[in-house]
């Protein structure tokens, strides 16, 4: 810093040049740590942190009840996999079984998604619990209409790890 204010002595600098200069280099270095920030973000795991998964449990469990719950995962994307294979876990753990479904996608989506035949209409007893329970735990999910599934049906998607908004599932 010395250095360059000698050099605006020596070479008559206007220094609001200067500090401009400067403030547009610090706002570049900003912006670059913002982009290393996101990219780290994107590329870490996607994990169910021991709190989630306690709370999942004891969420399911205080239902009361026991359901099945067909769950698939992206095939784009390792880190849904896992997450699927920690919330399927959680599942099993709290005396509900995750039944493991596949499916084509036509179009992937990012996030986690219960999917039901028709969104406008009451969900299946079983999705509003495992909705509020996926919610007790900090994870959000969107229902999302289905026309593959019957009446009463519901099936539970980890989609690609999220970066941003959830997108829908096709």
């Amino acid at each position: 810093m010395l250095y360059i204010l000698n050099k605006i002595l020596l070479n008559q600098l206007d220094p609001e040049v200067v500090n401009g200069k400067l403030d547009e280099i610090l706002k570049g270095v900003s912006d670059i740590r913002q982009s290393v920030n996101k990219l780290q973000e994107k590329d870490a795991p996607w994990v169910l942190s021991d709190d989630q998964k306690q709370k999942l449990v004891a969420a399911l469990k205080n239902s009361g009840k026991i359901y099945t719950v067909p769950i698939w995962y992206s095939p784009n994307d390792p880190r849904s996999n896992e997450f699927a294979k920690e919330v399927s876990a959680a599942i099993d753990l709290a005396g509900w079984t995750a039944k493991p479904v596949i499916h084509i996608l036509m179009q992937d989506a990012a996030g986690v998604f219960i999917g039901v035949r028709d969104a406008t209409k009451p969900a299946p007893e079983a999705a509003l619990i495992l909705q509020r329970a996926l919610e007790t735990a900090s994870i959000s999910s969107n229902g999302e209409s289905r026309e593959d599934l019957k009446d009463g049906e519901f099936e539970l998607y980890i989609g690609q790890k999220p970066t941003g908004e959830p997108t829908s599932v096709k």
